[in-house]
């Protein structure tokens, strides 16, 4: 009865715990390596310098253009407003990439749903512009 307890209560769960740590270990340097890639590539994005705010609209007018009828651009000085309706997630994960990139925009506001034909909401953009 009592090698029936200690392997209960003291061997199983540590034998347990060591045979289950590689595979946890393995999962979390995966998570710290992509959060590591998305801080340099925040970082490079924070540290990019301002465009002129021409170039920033126009940069956003021709990527929201791509996406047709699924999306209208509201442009108000160094702010823009997006309503998208049936965008299919990688088309949106295109697209903000591209408005990020080429424009300088960054996402201040999202109110975004998700049904089966894609994204609906409006995203409110930041311009990062240069005077």
């Amino acid at each position: 009865m009592a090698i029936v307890l200690l392997w209960s209560v003291a061997v199983a769960p540590a034998w347990r715990t060591l045979s289950e740590t590689p595979a946890q270990i393995d999962q979390l340097d995966t998570q710290l390596q992509t959060m590591h890639r998305l801080a340099a590539e925040a970082a490079e994005l924070r540290n990019m310098p301002a465009i002129p705010a021409m170039q920033s609209s126009t940069a956003l007018l021709a990527a929201t253009d791509r996406l047709g009828s699924r999306a209208q651009l509201i442009l108000q000085d160094d702010r823009a407003t997006v309503t998208l309706n049936a965008m299919p997630g990688g088309d949106l994960q295109s697209w903000l990439t591209e408005v990020r990139s080429a424009a300088r925009a960054r996402v201040t506001e999202a109110q975004l749903s998700r049904d089966a034909r894609g994204y609906a909401g409006t995203v409110v953009l930041s311009l990062k512009t240069a005077p």
